[in-house]
């Protein structure tokens, strides 16, 4: 009966036993540490990145549960920690094993596992996995360019330049700088992958800097600098005008022309052009501000083109031509005086080749003049028919004797007479006789423009 109660209370006291060590199995495997992954900021705040060494930190075990460690492997899951496998080679028989990122698992977690042999078996403990593994931030292979013509009102274009590691975003920002490409400064609100360059630009250099950016970081390239930013070319706000007489031997003047955009250096160029102002022929040399009128440009109207320039480009205007530079009348004239202490006798006045539609105007003034002033128009004479009464005449009158005018008149000195000869849209020609005692009279030939109310040295 004794040896009865023996085997029950053997068999009890190893039942109690076993449950207590299951219990303490149970308790131990509650109160363990896992495996971490260091450095711990890759769980948190840092994501790991391809080529970055990751390093297992030991699980706590307790004696009861395992006194060996027989592997610890590295594993990657999904993005969100789960379906994780081992990664092939990544293991270890030992706790505290590094593992280096590789860049086929970026967009995935990595975490690492301890395997200890309990006292019922293999027992497994995992760390709390990483942040999603990201490429490395964009680094440049190539810097980004500009396009487009440096001048205001252009728009330059930047490319994205060429960059490693797949970037998914791009940002510009546009800054302007000195003429060499320095003392860069943003422009404010000019960041978009365009910029249209405005008056301000004008005189500096323009740089543009591209952020490129990707899951992983961003890197930042600037291109090299514009030339310097040109002004838009001149505008002609007034064309230029002419100022003068359009008259052989005097000279004609340009002025007056107003442009925009402040050119720096003016051309001139004077050309002739048909009665209509429509075709024009440059005058060689002729390409100074002022241009004299030679008997080469009679028949011609002239015009002046004007050329401003500053450095974006050039532009020119056109002045209205002048009239059509005149000739000098053809006519001519020869005289005899007889002169005395006291007076002077005209006896022969003759004006030769006296055309048509010419105006003959002679002034006396002075002591003995028969007349103040007398004029003659020379027309076409009427046609020869005498059966009509009428005389035959010259068709041409080419001579006027003006002496007749005068007859035998004692003009006394410095009585004065004036012959004046014109002819429409033609220069013509003043005559001046002033008598004097004892001596012929002082001749004076003086030229008369079209529409001129004063005569003028020079014929």
């Amino acid at each position: 009966m004794r040896g009865i109660k023996r085997r029950v209370s053997i068999v009890a006291w190893v039942a109690l036993v076993m449950l207590a060590g299951s219990a303490l199995l149970a308790a131990g495997a509650e109160a363990d540490t896992p495996p971490g992954i260091s450095p711990a900021s890759a769980s948190t705040t840092s994501p790991p990145l391809p080529g970055e060494t990751l390093t297992e930190v030991p699980a706590a075990w307790t004696k009861a549960q395992t006194a060996t460690v027989n592997q610890v492997q590295w594993e990657y899951c999904d993005s969100f920690g789960a379906n994780c496998q081992a990664i092939p080679g990544a293991t270890s028989p030992t706790p505290g094993s590094s593992y280096t990122v590789q860049q086929n698992y970026v967009g995935h977690t990595i975490e690492v596992s301890e395997t200890g042999l309990g006292i019922n078996g293999p027992i497994v403990q995992e760390s709390r996995p990483t942040l999603v593994v990201v490429p490395p931030g964009p680094s440049i292979i190539s810097p980004p360019t500009i396009s487009g013509t440096p001048q205001q009102d252009q728009t330059l274009t930047a490319s994205q330049g060429t960059w490693s590691n797949n970037p998914a975003l791009f940002s510009y920002q546009w800054s302007e700088c000195d003429r060499s490409g320095d003392n860069c400064n943003t422009i404010g609100g000019a960041t978009n992958q365009s910029y249209t360059l405005t008056a301000g630009d004008v005189g500096s250099t323009i740089q543009v800097q591209v952020t490129a950016t990707n899951a992983g970081g961003s890197g930042t390239a600037g291109s090299a600098p514009t030339s310097v930013v040109a002004p838009l070319p001149p505008s002609n706000v007034v064309p230029p005008r002419i100022s003068g007489l359009a008259q052989p031997g005097q000279t004609l003047t340009t002025s007056g022309a107003s442009w925009s955009n402040s050119p720096t250096f003016f051309r001139y160029q004077w050309s002739d052009c048909n009665g209509s102002g429509t075709r024009c022929h440059a005058i060689g040399g002729a390409t100074k501000q002022s241009y004299t009128p030679s008997t080469r440009d009679v028949g011609f109207r002239i015009e002046v083109r004007e050329s401003a320039t500053n450095a974006g480009g050039s532009a020119s205007a056109v002045s209205l031509p002048t009239i059509p530079v005149p000739a000098t009348i053809k006519s001519t004239m020869n005289w005899v005086f007889f002169y005395s202490p006291t007076y002077t006798r005209i006896l022969t006045l003759i004006v030769h080749r006296a055309s048509v539609d010419t105006t003959i105007a002679v002034r006396c003034h002075g002591r003995g003049c028969p007349f103040t002033s007398r004029s003659a128009v020379l027309t076409k004479p009427k046609t020869c028919a005498p059966s009509t009464g009428h005389p035959c005449a010259s068709p041409n009158p080419r001579t006027v004797n003006l002496a007749s005018w005068f007859g035998k008149q004692r003009l006394h000195p410095p009585a004065t007479v004036t012959v004046k000869l014109t002819r429409p849209h033609w220069i013509g020609k003043e005559y001046v006789f002033r008598t004097r005692a004892a001596h012929g009279p002082r001749v004076q030939i003086l030229c008369v423009a079209p529409g001129a109310k004063r005569p003028r040295a020079g014929c």
